[in-house]
C-alpha cells in the first residue's frame, strides 16, 4: 500500500528538493500545484465546467421569459393608460420608455433577490458539502464571489426587459385609440 506524506506551508516545495525526497526510490512528489492542474484539466472537471456553463445559460433564458410573461400579463393594464396618453400626444418611442421604467423596479427587485440567493445559499451549503476534501484545501474551503454570474443575470433581464417591451409595443402599434379609450373608460 503507498504512503503519502503531506508537506504544507509557503517552504514545502523548497524542503523537497533542498532534501532530495524525489530522488528516493518508491517516492513520488507532487505539489498541490501539480495537483490542481492534474484535477482541473480532467475530464470530469471539464464536463463540470461545462455543465455549469450550459445551465448558466439556460437559466437566462428562463429569466427572458420570466420576465416576457409578467410583462404580457400586465401590458392589459398599460395599455389603456398608453392609449389616453397617444390621444394627448405621447411618442412611441416614448410609451417604450414608459412601459420599461414601469417594468424596470420589478426586474431590479428579481436581480437583487436572485443574487442574494446565489451568494447565500453556497455559503450556507459550504459545510454540508464537504468540499474541503474535494479541494483539498489546507485551510478549509471558502466561497469565492466573482462578477462574471451577476452580469450574466444583467445582461439576461436587460435583454428581456428589451424583448419584452418590445413585443408589447408591436403588439400595441396598430391599435385603434378609440376602440381603446372606450374600454379605458369601462
Amino acid at each position: 500500500p503507498a504512503q503519502y506524506t503531506r508537506l504544507l506551508g509557503p517552504g514545502a516545495v523548497r524542503a523537497v528538493t533542498d532534501l532530495a525526497v524525489a530522488e528516493t526510490p518508491g517516492v513520488t512528489v507532487l505539489s498541490r500545484e501539480g495537483w490542481l492542474e492534474d484535477w482541473t484539466s480532467s475530464p470530469l472537471t471539464a464536463g463540470l465546467r461545462t455543465l455549469m456553463v450550459v445551465s448558466q445559460v439556460a437559466l437566462a433564458l428562463l429569466a427572458v421569459v420570466a420576465l416576457v410573461l409578467t410583462v404580457v400579463a400586465t401590458a392589459r393594464d398599460r395599455r389603456r393608460t398608453l392609449h389616453v396618453l397617444r390621444t394627448l400626444g405621447l411618442d412611441p418611442g416614448t410609451a417604450r420608455r414608459l412601459s420599461a421604467g414601469e417594468v424596470l423596479p420589478l426586474t431590479v427587485a428579481a436581480l437583487l433577490a436572485g443574487s442574494a440567493i446565489g451568494f447565500v445559499v453556497p455559503w450556507l451549503l459550504l459545510s454540508a458539502l464537504g468540499l474541503t476534501a474535494l479541494t483539498g484545501e489546507p485551510d478549509g474551503t471558502h466561497v469565492a464571489f466573482t462578477w462574471q454570474p451577476v452580469a450574466i443575470a444583467v445582461g439576461a433581464l436587460l435583454a428581456g426587459l428589451w424583448v419584452a417591451v418590445e413585443i408589447e409595443a408591436r403588439t400595441r402599434r396598430d391599435d385603434d385609440l378609440a376602440v381603446g379609450i372606450r374600454e379605458a373608460e369601462r
